[in-house]
Parts: C-alpha cells; structure tokens; sequence
C-alpha cells in the first residue's frame, strides 16, 4: 500500500517509536507492539494529552478499525485534522494530518461522529474486530462509545452507521493517495 519514500518514513517512525517502548520497558518491542500502544493511548489517553483546544460535548476522536484476516487496520481521527493508519502487524502512516487532503477528510470524519452518538454504547473495553468486521470507537470527553458492525453491510449501505463508515473510507482514499505521491 505505501510506496517509495512513505515505506522508509512509516518504518524509522515505527523503529524509533518501538525503541521508545522498549527502552520503557526493558525488554525488545516489536513494531506491532509500537502500534498496539500508540492505539491504547488514542483509546484512552486524556483529551489534553492528545489535542490542543478543549474539549466539549462533541466527538474529538473516531478510531475505524477493519479486520483483515490476520491483520486490522486502525484509522486514528481527532477534531484538529490530525490522521494516523495503524495496522496491527507493525506499520501504517503517522501524522497524515499535516496534509491539507487528509486533514480535511479527518476532520470530517470527527464532525460527522456527532450525527451518530446516540446508536453508539459506553465501552472501557477496546477489542479489535473480527475478519470482515468494523468497530467504531467515538471519543465524547473522557468517555469512549462504540458500535460494530460487518464491512458488506457497512459498505452496501445497509446500516445505520454507513455514513461514517464512508466518511472514514474518505480517510483511506486520502492516505493511499498520499502514500502514493510519495510525499
């Protein structure tokens, strides 16, 4: 999926983060170890430790998470634009945001959260979805809201959720359209 320059970045972005963890830890960190704690801070780390302006009422965090076989993929969202792909094996693209396209697009995909709270539950759990499965999780304050639902039905229109299943799938297309012009 990520070509030339991007493939060098996401990987030295990934061993210096996995670095990080291990020299936390003491022990060897793999990049997918790296993704799995970048993903549990976007899940529960405190909205000031993650954007600049406060916090209100609305959506400030959307994680969009794909099950692949034996992989999942994590679109990381916040209210300010910034945008992250995480996959589960080790890799993905962080801090997209920086990039007028993806910005705009994540935070669209924010913005259009709020529309759909109501169908979403209360979660201090963050499992990762199963093979042809989607799992939204929605940052409200310090609560964390989720739904699940099969990518077909998502994709075909067929759920309630749909919409910001393709306000994420917006998301996507700007980040494969990034990594392919090698930016």
């Amino acid at each position: 999926m990520i070509k030339g320059v991007g493939i060098v970045v996401v990987v030295l972005v990934l061993l210096v983060l996995a670095a990080r963890v291990s020299a936390r830890s003491k022990t060897s960190a793999s990049p997918a170890e790296a993704v799995a704690a970048l993903r549990l801070m976007a899940l529960e780390a405190p909205p000031s430790k993650l954007v600049a302006k406060p916090v209100g009422e609305e959506p400030w965090a959307v994680v969009m998470e794909t099950g692949y076989g034996n992989a999942v993929a994590s679109i990381v969202c916040l209210v300010d634009g910034s945008a992250s792909l995480y996959l589960s094996s080790g890799g993905g693209v962080i801090g997209a945001g920086d990039h007028e396209a993806v910005s705009a697009v994540a935070k669209r995909l924010v913005g259009t959260a709020g529309r759909f709270v109501k169908m979403l539950t209360p979660t201090s759990t963050f499992p990762l979805p199963a093979d042809g499965h989607t799992r939204f999780y929605v940052r409200v304050r310090e609560k964390v809201l989720t739904a699940e639902a099969t990518e077909k039905e998502l994709g075909e229109g067929n759920h309630g959720l749909s919409p910001l299943f393709f306000a994420g799938q917006e998301v996507v297309t700007q980040l494969r359209l990034l990594s392919e012009s090698g930016k």
